[in-house]
């Protein structure tokens, strides 16, 4: 949805994650300062029995560059994923490939998952095992 500025919000209930996507995970003292956004990648879903997995995989363009598929605060079934990625406010430029997962449970087959990232919304096929 555009606004005044011309801005773009590629996640429309992005501003129930607030500053931090993670609120209930324990924090690190330790932790580089840096912010959270949405990141863009490819993704791809499988359901085997009950057990549903989704990856996300790509590049990003710094080596620190922390990778989480976060699960939407939305109440829907089967649930809705945000690609986020963390960036750290002091960065190493190099282009590094990644991988992440999230999974769920459901005892009937699943046509599709939704995924949002940077570019929008996104609709993943799930590729069934064979019985």
């Amino acid at each position: 949805m555009a606004n005044s500025r011309g801005d773009e919000d590629p996640i429309p209930w992005a501003r129930l994650l607030g500053e931090d996507p993670f609120p209930l995970s324990p924090k690190l003292a330790g932790k580089a300062a840096g912010k959270w956004e949405p990141g863009v990648g490819s993704y791809v879903a499988y359901q085997i029995g009950p057990f549903v997995e989704l990856i996300a995989s790509g590049m990003t363009s710094n080596f620190n560059t922390e990778v989480k598929l976060v699960r939407s605060v939305l109440t829907v079934f089967p649930p809705e994923y945000v690609l986020m990625f963390y960036l750290p406010e002091i960065s190493l430029p190099a282009e590094k490939p990644f991988a992440v997962t999230a999974s769920f449970l459901s005892k009937e087959p699943i046509g599709k998952v939704i995924v949002w990232d940077k570019k929008g919304k996104h609709e993943v096929a799930v590729i069934q095992s064979p019985s």
